[in-house]
């Protein structure tokens, strides 16, 4: 491609987000664009898949509407008023301030829109739908909308009426197409590359996973004599390996009667968002030990902390404990702790915990309804495993934190990446639909 030129001559905005702009283009108001702004329908039940899907603000991501997290409702009559047609435009105006604001674009059929506002644009003729999304994606644009969101105690939300007075720009219908076909033409290179990079985290975390659950139940020795476990899920296992369950090398829920309560004021406290990640936990909320002690799952420094409702569990939800305050913690009931006794090490127990074998069979003795399946404490009582000596135990835990290290620092400098690239790609955005570049003769390459 041709080196990028900005325009010959520019002109004042008279908009502080845009600045200047070609001279032939025009700053207009958002209602000169768009035609239509309607809220969706309210609907009550949204699950069952049937004859629509429906958006939600949820649906909402990376500008396109996600079907991974679509809802479905029955076909009435008064459902064709809420039907989206191709070139809609789906705008986040209610929600928390980071939510507000974004939107996605409509390119399927038959699909209603719930709880998110509709963009429809004038004419097919003037404004081109693509063009116009890639301005309203813009972080400038966005910024705006948030500052004429009104503020109530839970959420934001932004008023019709002032979301039409906002400017923006229009240059040429013909313009329009140019700024477009660039932006189609480089943005979907630089999701390409993005998608290659996470394609590599996939695979790196796959890498770790194998590691784990490969170390865990065949140790580290390929040449090792192996025999017959007796368990179906773990199969041949090292011939000086034990054969334990669970609930013979560690202490499974714990009492809170342990705790001298006239010694201790404040304890943190763990809902299930703070395990940010496996290991990662936010010890940041801390709360009076007299408010949580009824109630919640008590647990204390080098205990693990598990989930055991779905979809937590599947995500790895779990934890060593290091940084409680004054040594103690409660929170969410959805935990089970695990407490490791003298044959085997916390650390040891913690990836067997993360194993895969383990999350498949915790998965398949999981009860309850639809979306609120639980793990019971008896599967993990019950749980067997193959079990080196203690020495053992700490040489696989260092190998598996050599490798998990090895794979963190790679998989931060391909985020790093990653975030690069997004940084590039909005700012390319923000530069053609403001007319910094001048688009006028651009071409598509052939590939």
């Amino acid at each position: 491609m041709s080196e990028l030129k900005p325009y010959p001559k520019y002109k004042d905005s008279g908009v502080e987000w845009i600045g200047e702009i070609p001279e032939g283009w025009d700053v207009v108001a958002f209602n000169r664009v768009v035609r239509k702004v309607n809220n969706g329908i309210s609907l009550p039940q949204i699950n069952e898949k049937t004859n629509y899907h429906v958006t939600r603000i949820e649906t909402i991501s990376g500008g396109e509407v996600d079907y991974n997290k679509i809802g479905y409702v029955n076909g009435s009559e008064r459902l064709k008023n809420y039907k989206l047609n191709e070139g809609d435009i789906l705008f986040s105006h209610i929600n928390s301030l980071k939510i507000v604001g974004n939107t996605a674009l409509y390119k399927g059929n038959r699909v209603l829109y719930h709880g998110v506002n509709l963009l429809r644009i004038q004419s097919l003729e003037t404004i081109d739908y693509t063009w116009l999304h890639y301005m309203l994606r813009t972080h400038y644009f966005k910024s705006n909308v948030q500052s004429i969101a009104q503020h109530a105690i839970n959420q934001v939300s932004v008023p019709i009426s002032k979301l039409k007075q906002l400017k923006v720009l229009k240059p040429s219908y013909v313009e329009q197409g140019k700024v477009k076909r660039f932006l189609n033409d480089q943005t979907s290179e630089i999701d390409s590359l993005v998608s290659d990079k996470k394609k590599l985290i996939e695979l790196l975390e796959e890498k770790r996973q194998a590691v784990i659950t490969e170390t865990v139940t065949k140790g580290l020795d390929p040449t090792v004599k192996m025999k017959v476990s007796g368990i179906e899920w773990i199969g041949d296992i090292p011939d000086h390996w034990e054969v334990k369950r669970l609930k013979n090398v560690c202490e499974i829920n714990p009492q809170k009667s342990e705790i001298y309560r006239n010694n201790i004021n404040k304890v943190t406290f763990l809902p299930m968002e703070n395990i940010l990640s496996p290991g990662v936990v936010d010890y940041s909320l801390v709360k009076n030990l007299e408010d949580v002690y009824a109630g919640y799952t008590y647990f204390k420094n080098r205990d693990i902390v598990m989930a055991k409702v779905t979809p937590s569990f599947e995500n790895n939800n779990i934890a060593i404990l290091e940084g409680l305050t004054n040594g103690i913690g409660f929170g969410t009931t959805e935990f089970h702790v695990l407490r490791a006794m003298n044959e085997i090490t916390t650390e040891y127990l913690y990836y067997l915990l993360r194993s895969e074998r383990f999350k498949q069979e915790g998965v398949s003795s999981m009860y309850g309804v639809a979306g609120l399946q639980r793990i019971p404490t008896q599967f993990i009582r019950d749980y067997q495993i193959g079990i080196p000596n203690v020495e053992e135990q700490i040489s696989i835990t260092n190998y598996i934190i050599t490798i998990n290290t090895e794979i963190d620092t790679m998989t931060k400098k391909l985020n790093k990446t990653i975030e690069l690239l997004k940084e590039y790609r909005e700012s390319l955005i923000y530069e053609a639909v403001t007319g910094k570049i001048d688009l006028r003769d651009y071409e598509v390459e052939n590939k």
